[in-house]
């Protein structure tokens, strides 16, 4: 009779051990759920935090750009009459040279060839994003062709020294310049332009 009581208090206290250990991995587990979704709040209250400063940035910019603009319209408006008519109507020499810009169309001043351009630095970029710096990078592209240099990571002197060697056809490629574009690369939405030239 002792034998089997014994035996009754041993799977009671098995049983009480196995519900014991299931509580615990059933509050482990909502714990890990709960860190998760505290994880994913976080994370969504930063989107929405750095959503809403770009905004108030771009909304920034607009304003700074309506004052300039209202600032230049009130000195056009104040300027002397006699000057604004001086600058309008001053007399120019002819030339019997062609303008630049026509030249760049001269199809005879192109030929069939290769363009290297090589993309040393850039120093002083203006600032895109409201934390940290840029992460800038530069397409070099003629037509349909283009390449890209490495990405920067946070810098606004980015050092590149990087060569790209394009092909030009006249008869192909209706592109009369080499366009230079700087990009800064963000990841969490598209990329901003910085500034472009072309050459």
């Amino acid at each position: 009779k002792g034998l089997h009581e014994k035996e009754i208090e041993d799977l009671n206290r098995q049983k009480l051990e196995e519900e014991e250990r299931k509580r615990k991995e059933k509050e482990e587990q909502q714990l890990k759920r709960q860190r998760v979704k505290e994880a994913q709040e976080k994370s969504q209250q930063r989107m929405e935090e750095l959503k809403r400063k770009r905004e108030e940035q771009k909304q920034e910019e607009e304003r700074q750009l309506e004052e300039r603009k209202n600032a230049l319209m009130r000195t056009a408006a104040e300027a002397p009459l006699d000057a604004t008519v001086e600058r309008k109507f001053e007399p120019k020499k002819r030339s019997k040279k062609p303008k630049r810009d026509d030249d760049e169309y001269d199809p005879r001043l192109y030929v069939k060839g290769q363009v290297q351009v090589k993309v040393v630095k850039c120093t002083n970029l203006l600032k895109s994003d409201l934390i940290g710096k840029n992460d800038p990078y530069v397409v070099v592209s003629i037509g349909e062709q283009k390449f890209k240099t490495p990405t920067v990571r946070n810098t606004l002197n980015p050092e590149y020294n990087e060569k790209f060697v394009l092909d030009y056809d006249p008869a192909k490629n209706d592109a009369k310049r080499v366009k230079i574009q700087v990009w800064d690369n963000d990841r969490f939405r598209k990329d901003d332009l910085v500034g472009e030239v072309d050459v």
